[in-house]
This record gives structure tokens, C-alpha cells and sequence, in this order.
């Protein structure tokens, strides 16, 4: 009787059956959302590493500034290599080479140099190579930072092409690694690779590559958008959360930039100072410094005419805050303070142009002289011919100063009441 003891045993037998994944639906997952894929591969930790940093970019793109073109970047980044990898390690898995490819994965490697400063290298062993290129990148951020218009697009687009090319550069390493592992094995065309599945390899690899086409368009697109405008036309006002407008200075060819920036400054103070409901010395000494400000703006004579209408306002309006603070603090008003302020008010009204600011017209100007000469200069008849005029052009205030009290005449109080507009 045999006990089959001689019989050769089958080491394929014992072999744990091949798992096998579908390419299709692990590329549909990462397609609707980053990561799925990787998730239903049994690639956890890549999988939720690359969600959790997905979700992360989208959540930038709702902020403003450098974050929102950062967080941009990174969800469509993340985006092409999830179903890319989902579709790949699907493929992978179904031909027993996973294990190998995981070492070093190539996708690992070309997404870590796209969205950071080569940390691809390190990834992949690299780490001279890694430090050399990290410096250069931020040399280029820095670079982008110190320069505007046609010079930012240029500079962009060079780091562009730099982390495209770290980008190939970090595929080529993995893939020699991987051929050495394999050997004839790795040599199999992505079209054989994906035979296996029935959606064809040439649909994610096409979806990419119209995606980051595009996506590329998309940024050069706004480069020169950016570099045409110019520093010259770009928006002259932005909202602040009060409704207000943030002044922002436009610049002319003959005007030095610091200029702009030193009106935006002492306007943002006056406007700060304005909201306050009680103002002291630490305040009066500011505004007592963005007088200071404005007047050598003004006397340096490189302001244009809506800048210097901008910059007589605000100096009227810190002159009559300062001697608002006498009052309250039981002084005696300054006189010459009052009178300049007055006279500041008056530029403006002279003026007569629509400037970037909206509080700054000819309306708030005649009231603000107005309060000026009734309350520290005490001359009726002239803060009434102030606020007559702003009264008959709608404005409200002076509707109501003038409806409020007997000397302006029932009939020429109601004409008023009746011409009285929201401004």
C-alpha cells in the first residue's frame, strides 16, 4: 500500500491565490473622489494620505491670495496621480508585482516633486540631489515674490518647468529601479499592463494629459492676463468688511511706489481712528502723526489729482478728530488746527473729481466743514452755507441739520427734507 510519500509535491499548490482588483473601477473611484481608489487597492496609508491632502487643497482654493493658487495646485495635482495610481496598482496587484513596485513607487516619487521642493529625492534615496534643487525652487518662490507683471509670469513659468522636469527626472530613477528589480518582467508596455482590464490604459493616461494641458493653459492664460493689466491698472479700491473702501493708490509713471504706500497707510489709520467711539492722547498723537504723512505727501508734489484730493480729505478729517479730542477732554479747540482743516475740506470741494474712496466727494466734504466751522470755529452762518449746499445735493446729514432747526426757514427746510437722499 503507498502512502504517496514519494509523490512530488506542487509548490504552486501551495501558493496563495493571486488577488485580483478591478483597473476600472479603482480609476472611477479616485476619479470622483482622491484616494477611494488607493483605499479599494488595500493601499491604506496612500489612500488616505492622499484624501486627507486632497481635501486640504480644496479647503485653500476658498481662501485668498497665495493660498488659493496653492491649494489649486495641490487638489489637481493629487487628483491626476490618484486615478492614475488607483488605475496602475490595480494592474499591478493583478500581475503579482506590487510588492516589488511599492519600494520605490515611481507615481509616489513624480507627485512629491510636484508639489513640494524635491522631497521626491529623499523619497527615492536622492538626498544631495534633493537639498541642491529645494534651494533653487525657493530661490525661484522668492524670486516671484520681488517681482510683478511681466517678470512674475516669466518666473512662474520657470519654476513650472523646473518641477516638470524634477518631475521626469524622479520617474526615470524609480523606473531604473524597478527594471533592476524585475528585469524582463518591467519591460512589458503600459498597453500590455493594461489588457488585463477592460477599460484600456489609454483612458486615464489620455484624461491626464488633456487635464494637465489644460490646467496648464489655465495658469499661463492667467500670467499674461496678470502682465497685460500691469501694475498701472490694476483695481484701485477694495471693500472692507464695513462697506467702506480700502484705498488703494493708483500709480503713475512719475510717482514712486512708497508714495502709494504711505497714503494707503496714513488713510487706513484715519479711517481706523474715525471708527472709534472713544478716542484719547495715544490717538490724538497718531493722527497728529498721519497729518505729518500726508502733508509731506502733499509737498513733494508727486500725488496726482485724485491722490491729492484722497490726502487733503483725510488730513481735514484727522485736523478735526484732533480738536474732537480737545472737546471731549474739556481744552480749548485749536484754532489754526481748525482752520486748516477747513481749508483741506475746501481742496476738496475745489476739486470736484470722483475719486477711488467713496467717502471722499464733495457731499461729505461740505459736512465735515460744516461740523468744523459750527463746532470749532462757533461761525453759524458759515457751517450753514457748508451744509445748504451738501443739503441740496442729497445729502442726508445736512437734510437733517437743517430740517432741525429754525434758522434755515419752514419752507426751505421742507424743499430740503423733500430733495434728501441716502448718500
Amino acid at each position: 500500500m503507498s502512502l504517496g510519500l514519494n509523490q512530488e509535491l506542487s509548490f504552486g499548490a501551495l501558493a496563495p491565490e493571486r488577488r485580483h482588483k478591478s483597473a476600472g473601477l479603482a480609476f472611477l473611484l479616485s476619479l470622483l473622489i482622491p484616494g477611494t481608489g488607493q483605499l479599494y487597492c488595500g493601499k491604506i496609508p496612500r489612500g488616505l494620505t492622499t484624501l486627507g491632502f486632497w481635501i486640504a487643497g480644496v479647503i485653500a482654493m476658498f481662501a485668498s491670495g497665495t493660498a488659493r493658487g496653492n491649494g489649486m495646485v495641490l487638489a489637481f495635482v493629487l487628483w491626476v496621480f490618484s486615478f492614475l495610481d488607483a488605475y496602475f496598482t490595480a494592474t499591478e496587484i493583478n500581475s503579482g508585482i506590487d510588492g516589488q513596485v511599492e519600494v520605490q513607487n515611481p507615481r509616489v516619487a513624480v507627485v512629491l516633486n510636484l508639489i513640494t521642493a524635491g522631497l521626491g529625492y529623499f523619497y527615492l534615496g536622492e538626498r544631495a540631489k534633493g537639498i541642491v534643487l529645494f534651494l533653487i525652487i525657493n530661490l525661484l518662490k522668492v524670486a516671484i515674490a520681488a517681482t510683478s507683471g511681466y517678470w512674475n509670469g516669466v518666473v512662474t513659468i520657470v519654476l513650472l518647468m523646473v518641477a516638470g522636469l524634477m518631475a521626469l527626472d524622479a520617474y526615470r530613477i524609480a523606473k531604473r529601479g524597478i527594471d533592476e528589480t524585475l528585469g524582463p518582467e518591467a519591460e512589458r508596455p503600459p498597453a500590455e499592463i493594461g489588457s488585463a482590464s477592460r477599460l484600456p490604459v489609454y483612458v486615464p493616461i489620455g484624461l491626464a494629459s488633456l487635464a494637465t494641458a489644460g490646467f496648464l493653459a489655465m495658469i499661463v492664460f492667467g500670467l499674461a492676463v496678470i502682465a497685460a493689466r500691469g501694475p498701472n491698472q490694476r483695481q484701485a479700491a477694495a471693500r472692507t468688511n464695513n462697506g467702506r473702501y480700502r484705498a488703494q493708490p493708483r500709480y503713475t509713471g512719475t510717482r514712486p511706489k512708497t508714495a502709494g504706500d504711505d497714503l494707503l497707510s496714513a488713510v487706513e489709520n484715519v479711517q481706523r481712528l474715525e471708527k472709534k467711539v472713544e478716542r484719547g492722547r495715544d490717538d490724538m498723537a497718531e493722527l497728529e502723526r498721519n497729518v505729518r504723512m500726508l502733508t509731506t505727501l502733499v509737498s513733494k508734489g508727486n500725488l496726482n489729482t485724485a491722490d491729492l484730493t484722497v490726502a487733503y480729505f483725510y488730513r481735514g478729517e484727522a485736523r478735526r478728530l484732533i480738536n474732537e479730542i480737545h472737546q471731549r477732554g474739556g481744552e480749548t479747540v485749536d484754532s489754526p488746527t481748525a482752520r486748516l482743516a477747513l481749508d483741506d475740506f475746501d481742496k476738496v470741494i475745489s476739486n470736484g473729481v470722483n475719486v477711488y474712496v467713496s467717502e471722499v466727494n464733495t457731499r461729505n466734504a461740505e459736512y465735515r466743514a460744516g461740523s468744523v466751522a459750527m463746532n470749532q470755529l462757533h461761525s453759524q452762518a458759515l457751517a450753514y452755507s457748508y451744509w445748504e449746499k451738501c443739503a441740496a445735493a442729497g445729502n442726508v446729514d445736512c437734510v437733517n441739520i437743517l430740517t432741525a432747526v429754525p434758522l434755515a426757514g419752514a419752507q426751505k427746510r421742507r424743499n430740503l427734507a423733500n430733495s434728501g437722499t441716502a448718500h
